[in-house]
């Protein structure tokens, strides 16, 4: 096998605000030959990770895995690494990542664990779920009071109560049994779990 020039990534050129529909160009180049990819949407295949940055791996893993996940993969990515850039770190020298899943045979998605060494985590979790940006994660169980008691159980701080889901008082949206509970990891990271009632669905 030949030892070609190694792909550069992905240049992206942004869509015009002409409305929707318009073409999406991106630009990729594998050592002399340039190519263009054009289409109109984006297509997803699926859904691979969630990010949460942590202060303390060795305390946040246990309480992930008390959450209900399993720890299956673990890595430090050193200074020169190709995925400094990518984060838009490019001085950055050491982070170790933890992935972890729900148990079963899906591999995806999972959770992207990171405690960044050098540079060190920055900043806070988002205090209140009113914040713009990516608030909160949430999982299906089966039984939330008992889950609640779990977490009571290992002083995991709520963010409210166990309650419905509910567009005004009483009102199901689309016919939606479900109640949910909303809580902090270590870190202050908000999650929810939620139970839907499942009665009424064939079995």
């Amino acid at each position: 096998m030949g030892t070609g020039a190694a792909p550069t990534p992905l240049l992206w050129k942004a869509p015009s605000n002409d409305g929707p529909g318009v073409a999406i160009h991106l630009h990729s180049r594998f050592g002399d030959n340039e190519r263009t990819i054009k289409m109109n949407r984006i297509r997803i295949r699926e859904w691979v990770h969630a990010n949460i940055c942590v202060r303390n791996l060795a305390r946040t893993v246990p309480f992930y895995e008390m959450l209900g996940f399993e720890k299956f993969d673990d890595n430090f990515f050193e200074q020169g690494s190709g995925v400094w850039e990518g984060l838009g770190i490019p001085d950055g020298r050491r982070f170790q990542a933890v992935f972890m899943r729900i148990p079963g045979d899906r591999p995806r998605p999972f959770l992207d664990i990171i405690q960044f060494i050098d540079p060190t985590p920055a900043g806070e979790a988002y205090p209140t779920l009113h914040n713009v940006g990516i608030c909160r994660l949430c999982f299906e169980v089966d039984d939330l009071l008992e889950v609640a008691r779990v977490l009571q159980e290992n002083n995991v701080p709520f963010v409210g109560p166990i309650s419905r889901y509910e567009t005004a008082k009483g009102a199901r949206s689309h016919g939606i049994d479900c109640q949910f509970l909303c809580f902090k990891d270590p870190d202050g990271t908000i999650l929810e779990y939620i139970q839907f009632n499942r009665q009424n669905e064939r079995r």
